[in-house]
Formats: C-alpha cells, sequence, structure tokens
C-alpha cells in the first residue's frame, strides 16, 4: 500500500512541475451564426537544447619574449540574434507573451549588435589567444489547441485538441582567452 502512495504523490508532484511550465490563453474564434466560440491555448515550454559552434581565433597577445606578465586587453565585435518560427493560427500576441515569460522577458526576434571587451593577465614568455563560438539555444513550445462554445453560460470543449509547435532559436556570443606556449 505504501509503494502505491508513493507512487500517487510523485506522480502528482511531477504533474504540478509541468502545470508551473504551461500557460492557458484564450483567442476569440467567432461565428457569425454560432453560439460564442473561442480557443482554449494551452502552451508548454516542451525543451531547450543547446549546440555550440567551433572555437575560433579572433586575436592574439604575444609575450614570449618578455620576462614579466602583460595585461590583453581585447575587444571583439559580436551580435545576439533570435529568431522565431511562429505556430500557425495562434494569435501573435498570444505567442510573444509565452517566449518573452518563458524566454527571461525578451522578445521573440531580435538582433543586437555588441562589443565583448575585457582584459587577461598573461603570464611571462606566453601566448593569450581570444577565442570566440556561439552559443544556440533552441526552445520548443507546444501549443495545445482547445475549441470552445458557450452553452447556458459555460465554456463547453468542442471537438478533439489540436497541437501546434513554435521554435525560438537565439545565437550567445561566448568568449575564451587562452594561455598557450606558443
Amino acid at each position: 500500500m505504501e509503494k502505491k502512495q508513493l507512487l500517487f504523490v510523485s506522480i502528482i508532484y511531477i504533474l504540478s512541475l509541468s502545470n508551473v511550465l504551461a500557460d492557458t490563453q484564450y483567442q476569440d474564434a467567432g461565428c457569425l451564426f454560432c453560439p460564442p466560440r473561442r480557443k482554449m491555448i494551452t502552451t508548454t515550454l516542451s525543451y531547450i537544447s543547446k549546440s555550440y559552434t567551433p572555437w575560433r581565433e579572433e586575436g592574439r597577445y604575444n609575450n614570449l619574449g618578455n620576462n614579466s606578465g602583460a595585461t590583453y586587453s581585447y575587444e571583439i565585435p559580436a551580435r545576439t540574434i533570435r529568431t522565431s518560427k511562429f505556430a500557425a493560427d495562434i494569435d501573435y500576441t498570444i505567442i510573444s507573451k509565452e517566449i518573452t515569460d518563458k524566454l527571461k522577458g525578451k522578445s521573440p526576434q531580435y538582433d543586437i549588435s555588441e562589443t565583448l571587451k575585457g582584459k587577461q593577465y598573461i603570464p611571462p614568455k606566453k601566448v593569450g589567444v581570444a577565442m570566440y563560438r556561439e552559443r544556440q539555444e533552441t526552445a520548443s513550445f507546444r501549443h495545445q489547441i482547445q475549441f470552445q462554445e458557450q452553452i447556458s453560460g459555460k465554456w463547453i470543449n468542442k471537438g478533439p485538441a489540436t497541437f501546434k509547435y513554435t521554435y525560438v532559436t537565439t545565437a550567445y556570443p561566448e568568449i575564451n582567452i587562452e594561455i598557450r606556449d606558443r
């Protein structure tokens, strides 16, 4: 009996966690000669996958001929870019709200140019090499769409639910200073 209770509590806990990531919004689906209609759209952040471009050299500071350390100052132009492939049949404001709520308050699409700046101590007889790459994160949002009609003051589900997906890809710049012998 205890195993069944533990399993039940575990399932309830897991379901509660998934609801934290789900949000329900409504979109009017009016019909001229029908009772009031709407779409109930429940959006869940399904997953976020990460990938990386290969590191590439962007600059170097040669301190091989010196017997004392030096500071390598660098400035590397970079861009943070977000693109989105939106689900069809869902209002842009609904998708935009979900993206901004679940992806740290940023809009669904943007392109920000910036300069990565920093300083690194380079020991004597070493070379500092500035390495650059992009971290790409792709988020998948699942939208469950359920049509509803208002009958006798209550919203009643009509037909089966359908599913649509929105994909948001963001490329973030990353830099690393490697200390090398040559």
